[in-house]
């Protein structure tokens, strides 16, 4: 067996380097052979080679590309009587509305042609319905009430018969619809009529004057709607707190 000790290293006819740098070379080659280690020197180099074409290509290949993503519009131009989305939940149909929750489907928006409307929307609102809506986002329509003007009514545009059905059918968006919809009634008040209101109401079923979930914002009291009341006619809280914690308390009287 070959002895790998290279205390005394020897040049190729046996006798030690004279020099200094023969002497090294004969120290390194003596060491790769002998060493336990030299089997995994190909192993290496083929590692080391991979890596190196691996940078190579991820360097020419360059940065993913980022698609922009196009921002959508918060405004509803629907004016179709299908059913839309509102916060997350579908409301009932209404293609076979007739007449004041045809009217409120106008005022969100819908059910143009129900009433064949040849003019703009504010004047088909006017000309069929008697009220143009005050203000109409993605999710509510806000106007006056015909009865008692100083009385504001905000809807969903999606149709529920009341809060407990919109309670029923959408309860993990029933809050954020009712919280959309307190918010707009007390905008909509200061707004159109000025300063603060006092009272948001809606009414329980059975006890509906139009079946499709409205909000009456008002201050003092409207006769004509038997408001403010309690339960089981009307769900009534005071226009104060966060439109959140209002929203939460008329859904909470409903149940």
């Amino acid at each position: 067996m070959e002895s790998c000790d290279i205390a005394q290293p020897l040049s190729e006819d046996g006798q030690a380097p004279s020099n200094r740098r023969g002497l090294l070379w004969h120290l390194r080659f003596r060491c790769m052979r002998c060493s336990p280690w030299r089997r995994y020197i190909p192993v290496l180099c083929l590692s080391l080679c991979f890596l190196f074409v691996m940078s190579l290509w991820l360097s020419s290949s360059g940065p993913v590309p980022v698609v922009p993503v196009a921002p959508t519009n918060a405004t509803n131009t629907s004016t179709t009587t299908t059913s839309t989305t509102t916060a997350g939940c579908q409301g009932a149909d209404v293609s076979k509305l007739t007449g004041a929750a045809a009217c409120f489907c106008l005022y969100g928006g819908r059910c143009l042609e129900h009433f064949h409307c040849g003019a703009s929307l504010p004047s088909c609102q006017e000309s069929h319905c008697g009220e143009q809506t005050l203000e109409r986002t993605a999710s509510t329509a806000s106007f006056y009430n015909i009865r008692h003007k100083t009385d504001v009514l905000s809807i969903p545009v999606e149709s529920f018969r009341d809060i407990k059905r919109l309670a029923d059918a959408c309860p993990f968006d029933a809050l954020e619809q009712m919280t959309a919809l307190v918010s707009a009634g007390r905008r909509v008040f200061q707004k159109f009529i000025g300063g603060a209101p006092v009272w948001q109401c809606v009414h329980l079923y059975p006890y509906v004057s139009v079946p499709w979930l409205h909000l009456h914002t008002f201050r003092g009291s409207v006769p004509e709607e038997h408001l403010p009341n309690s339960p089981p006619h009307a769900a009534c809280v005071a226009a104060e707190g966060t439109a959140g914690e209002a929203a939460a308390a008329l859904l909470a009287l409903a149940r």
